[in-house]
């Protein structure tokens, strides 16, 4: 069953060893933080990305090529060969993900192309160096902001890098048309703090640690001081969609306010 993957990690060496005995661990629903997905492979779980979604069916293979098991490659996956892939550049080094209409192959459930039957996912991946049929997901196309030096900033690697700290429930940054960016954190329940109480300078050097390696993946423009992370308040929670996911633009506006004055 593909799991959440921000629900995947567990470090505990019964939890490690119950994950070995299994063929395949497959996780979806967004990218794994690098550490955690390192962890697991390196203690011998064939932890697998699975990508598809209501629109489009599952599209993924989920057997691997002995070479990626080897390289430890585990981030990176192969589409099916029945499906048709448009792949278009948005800068970066990436490319959305367009699925193209292959009657006796792959039809898509949505169309919604302006010039041929297919759906656009406005999913963005990058396309390994070496390995061309090797994809990884990297973030949304409309989640990409545009900063006020005209650099764009993918976000959802590093929050994903920053969610998967076990004091961290949500993390949405903030930066579009500004030039610096920052984070809106959610703590976990019980690390929940109230506006201007002392134990926020101490929860920043608490996830300090995550936030760096968040950065250690970033392009300078785009990495986060320490002074730009912000808190949620326990009665204004980030929102989210049915399935846990944050919706990242209602909960920017529910902090408007404190993102102008930071």
């Amino acid at each position: 069953m593909p799991l959440q993957a921000s629900w995947l990690f567990s470090d505990t060496p019964e939890d490690i060893a119950y994950l070995k005995t299994l063929k395949v661990l497959a996780y979806s629903e967004g990218p794994l933080a690098p550490r955690v997905g390192d962890s697991l492979f390196c203690q011998g779980v064939n932890i697998v990305p699975i990508y598809g979604g209501t629109e489009s069916g599952a599209t993924t293979i989920v057997k691997r090529h002995q070479a990626e098991m080897d390289a430890g490659e585990w981030a990176w996956f192969r589409f099916s060969g029945r499906t048709n892939i448009r792949w278009e550049p948005q800068g970066e080094g990436t490319v959305e993900c367009q699925f193209l209409t292959v009657p006796e192959t792959h039809q898509v459930f949505v169309e919604n192309l302006p010039d041929i039957k297919g759906y656009s996912t406005k999913d963005l991946f990058k396309r390994h160096p070496t390995k061309p049929n090797l994809y990884r997901i990297v973030g949304r196309l409309d989640d990409i902001f545009i900063m006020a030096n005209g650099e764009k900033t993918v976000p959802g690697p590093m929050e994903d890098a920053m969610t998967a700290s076990p004091f961290i429930k949500g993390a949405v940054m903030f930066g579009r048309e500004r030039n610096q960016v920052g984070v809106l954190i959610e703590p976990n329940p019980q690390y929940k703090m109230e506006p201007g109480d002392e134990q926020v300078a101490k929860f920043r050097n608490l996830i300090w640690l995550v936030v760096a390696e968040a950065n250690g993946n970033a392009p300078a423009f785009a990495r986060i001081y320490k002074e730009m992370i912000l808190m949620t308040q326990p009665e204004r929670p980030m929102f989210r969609a049915p399935k846990g996911t944050v919706v990242k633009k209602p909960t920017l506006a529910l902090y408007k306010k404190e993102i102008e004055e930071l």
